[in-house]
C-alpha cells in the first residue's frame, strides 16, 4: 500500500511542448505521464480525468494543483503542498510534500506523503525534462525507477523495480512498452508491449483545449481533459464525463492506465 500510494501521483499529467514534437497523441501521452506540478508550459492544466469507475477533479491555487477531487468507490480530496514543508499539513486524509531539488536544466522535486500526518516511508524522486520524464521510488526495502523518453514519432516507457534483503537485489522486473504514432494520422498512436498492440490513444481538441482519450479494441477505458489557459479564462471548467465500462482494475488512484501484465 505505501509503494503504490508513493507512486501515485508522479503519473498524471506534464504540460506539453507541442512544438518540438511531430505527433499531437504522442506528445499528449508523454503528458499524462507525469507529475501534474512540473508544468513546461503555463497555460495547460489537467483538468479532469473519467474512467468507468471514478473522477479526478484537478483545482489550482498559484497556478500549481492544490487538491484532487476523487469520486467512484471511494470518494476523498488528496492535498498537495508544492515547496512546502510539514508545517503546511492538515494531518488528515492523504497529503503530498513536493520539495524542489537541485539539477541543473532539470525540473526536479521530492515527494513525500502523509496518511493521517503519519509520515510514509519512503520518497519518490521526479525528474522532468521537454523529452524526458523519471519517476524513482526509493524504501528501504524496495527500488521502482520509471522512464519516458520522448522521440519525435515514439514514447519509450521503462520501468524497472528490485527488492532488497539483506544487501542483495531480490525480485528484479523490467518491463518496457511504447506508445507509436500512427503515420497517417498526427492525432493517432498506440500502446505496444511485447511486440503486441494493447491499446489505442486519440488526441481530440476542443473549445477549451484538448483531451486524450484511451481505448481497448472499439471498448473506451478512460479519458483526460486539459485545459488552455489562453483558450478559456477559467482552469475550473466542469467538463462532462464520458462512458466508460471497463473495471477500475485498468487504473491507479487519479486514473494513469496501468498496463496489464
Amino acid at each position: 500500500m505505501i509503494r503504490k500510494s508513493l507512486f501515485f501521483v508522479s503519473f498524471t499529467v506534464l504540460a506539453l511542448n507541442a512544438a518540438a514534437f511531430a505527433n499531437k497523441c504522442t506528445d499528449a501521452a508523454f503528458s499524462m505521464n507525469a507529475n501534474p506540478n512540473l508544468r513546461l508550459d503555463p497555460n495547460i492544466y489537467v483538468d479532469s480525468v473519467y474512467t468507468r469507475s471514478s473522477t479526478q477533479k484537478y483545482i489550482y491555487a498559484n497556478g500549481k494543483v492544490s487538491e484532487v477531487h476523487e469520486t467512484g468507490e471511494k470518494e476523498q480530496i488528496l492535498y498537495f503542498y508544492p515547496d512546502a514543508d510539514q508545517t503546511s499539513l492538515k494531518n488528515t486524509g492523504t497529503e503530498y510534500i513536493l520539495t524542489k531539488c537541485d539539477v541543473q536544466d532539470t525540473l526536479c522535486y521530492v515527494q513525500s506523503i502523509y496518511q493521517d500526518g503519519e509520515l510514509f516511508d519512503g520518497t519518490l524522486t521526479i525528474k522532468a525534462t521537454p523529452d524526458y520524464i523519471s519517476q524513482e521510488i526509493e524504501q528501504p526495502d524496495y527500488h521502482q525507477l520509471t522512464e519516458f523518453i520522448l522521440k519525435p514519432d515514439t514514447l519509450i516507457s521503462k520501468d524497472e523495480s528490485y527488492g532488497r534483503q539483506m544487501g542483495y537485489k531480490v525480485n528484479l522486473k523490467s518491463s518496457t512498452m511504447l506508445y507509436v504514432a500512427d503515420p497517417n494520422d498526427d492525432t493517432k498512436c498506440s500502446l505496444y508491449s511485447n511486440g503486441k498492440e494493447y491499446a489505442t490513444l486519440s488526441y481530440n481538441p476542443n473549445e477549451k483545449g484538448f483531451s486524450l482519450s484511451m481505448g481497448i479494441g472499439n471498448t473506451p477505458i478512460a479519458e483526460y481533459f486539459f485545459i488552455d489557459a489562453s483558450k478559456t479564462s477559467s482552469i475550473r471548467k466542469t467538463v462532462k464525463p464520458v462512458k466508460m465500462v471497463p473495471k477500475a482494475r485498468y487504473f491507479d488512484l487519479l486514473g494513469r492506465f496501468k498496463f496489464m501484465k
